[in-house]
């Protein structure tokens, strides 16, 4: 179900026991010079939407909250970002509201990775702030690139793992929105670092978190050869990350703090 086509008495009515009010979380960024800026808010969507459409009695599915914490794509033109402590504020107040409501059970499904670390900073503070009722409910954030990173591997992609207006990015654009995508532009770039606990292109498994504004990065504002993405890959990898999104939250709807066993 979608809150926003409820009416006020059937939320009020709505047994929120095991309902997941499920956030998306996006951008409206700069994606190199060959994918849309609402391109992290196109995928949560499409993704949010799947999973609602699969758990529709489990599921309570907000609107996509476009405006993310942006500001390291700033110096490319037609970013708008909110700094990253008025977005903290901005998530908090929000997961306020749907406590305040009842739920529950929250999930914020993050499709862009610069509102990772606010969003656990989110999670930080309420778990303090209702630190005498933190046992009564579940506020949980990840990225969908977190979450279904194992299913995401599939036999036919040719990078590591999703980074920026990558390979991952372009074919899922690519399979529902092929209209706004000019392949003929998909152009990476970045800086290499001779270091076996730090990538700059983001594609291994960094042991270190450094941080760059995005234009020192790349020139292009994009990472992890667009060039490579297709259609058929999207639709593909679509399909894994909802698999995985579902059943995460089939099982977060049914989460209970259990005393700890003996041994």
């Amino acid at each position: 179900m979608k809150l926003a086509e409820l009416r006020r008495p059937e939320v009020e009515a709505l047994d929120k026991t095991n309902k997941v009010a499920l956030v998306p979380l996006g951008s409206l960024e700069q994606h190199g010079e060959h994918l849309p800026l609402c391109t992290d808010s196109l995928l949560g969507e499409q993704l949010a939407q799947r999973v609602e459409a699969a758990l529709p009695e489990t599921v309570v599915l907000l609107p996509m909250q476009w405006l993310g914490s942006s500001h390291h794509h700033i110096r490319f033109p037609g970013t708008v970002s909110a700094p990253s402590n008025v977005y903290i504020e901005m998530i908090y107040h929000l997961c306020e509201c749907l406590l305040s409501a009842g739920f529950r059970r929250i999930y914020l499904l993050l499709s862009h990775g610069g509102n990772d670390v606010p969003c656990r900073e989110v999670l930080n503070r309420l778990a303090l702030a209702h630190r005498d009722e933190a046992d009564k409910f579940w506020i949980a954030s990840a990225g969908y690139w977190a979450l279904a990173a194992e299913a995401m591997r599939l036999p036919e992609m040719v990078t590591p793992g999703t980074t920026h207006a990558c390979e991952y990015e372009t074919s899922m654009v690519l399979s529902v929105r092929p209209d706004l995508v000019d392949l003929k532009r998909a152009v990476s770039d970045c800086f290499e670092v001779d270091s076996k606990y730090y990538d700059p292109a983001g594609g291994g498994r960094n042991r270190v978190h450094v941080a760059q504004p995005f234009e020192k990065l790349t020139r292009t504002g994009a990472l992890g050869r667009p060039e490579l993405g297709t259609a058929e890959k999207g639709e593909r990898l679509f399909a894994a990350v909802v698999e995985e999104l579902v059943a995460f939250v089939r099982e977060f709807s049914t989460w209970e703090r259990k005393p700890q066993s003996d041994g």
